[in-house]
């Protein structure tokens, strides 16, 4: 299984300085088209058809082009999206792209629950268990990170996505670290 974050396909306020009216926060690239490549082509070089892809969110945004375009693209047959706060287009009119779509989604990978949001959380459920919490959002900007968790979007790995066991393997390596109700860690 594979995971990402931020693709934001088609926003051309993200791409790099000579596209993009802001004065920070955007990636380096001369192009929306060569943005789009590089993350779609990194995508289809680690993710084989029959594997599972979860995207957290921002999969696109106001391009000339629809999301059907850039899902088409993707080899990759089970695509799961946690929306973002720019998927509204796809939440209203293109969410029959996606093997689902949900706000939030946890579920067991192997013995470890995963819990998937667009959104970096304090606490989750079973964080104080070892749970791994998910997200993007921050492009790499979150600085309150808690323990077991981790900013999966494409501008922090190359515009690459994660392996989720290698993610696990190095997450569990990272000690429990309890913030909500509980004083001690209880296995």
């Amino acid at each position: 299984s594979w995971v990402t974050s931020d693709l934001h396909l088609g926003h051309t306020n993200i791409v790099g300085p000579k596209v993009s009216r802001w004065k920070n926060g955007y990636c380096n690239f001369e192009s929306v088209e060569e943005m789009d490549n590089t993350i779609i082509d990194n995508i289809n070089k680690f993710v084989d058809r029959d594997d599972e892809l979860f995207i957290l969110g921002d999969f696109s945004y106001r391009g000339k082009l629809t999301p059907k375009h850039y899902r088409d693209r993707i080899n990759c047959d089970r695509v799961y999206l946690v929306y973002g706060n720019h998927d509204k287009e796809i939440r209203k009119k293109w969410h029959h792209l996606f093997n689902w779509c949900k706000d939030y989604f946890e579920f067991n990978y192997y013995d470890t629950k995963i819990v998937m949001c667009h959104y970096a959380f304090g606490v989750w459920n079973k964080s104080h268990h070892g749970s791994i919490n998910l997200f993007g959002h921050s492009h790499g900007n979150y600085k309150n990170v808690n323990g077991r968790q981790m900013d999966v979007g494409v501008d922090t790995n190359n515009f690459c996505p994660y392996n989720l066991d290698e993610i696990v393997k190095e997450l569990q390596k990272i000690n429990v670290h309890v913030v909500d109700h509980h004083n001690d860690r209880v296995d």
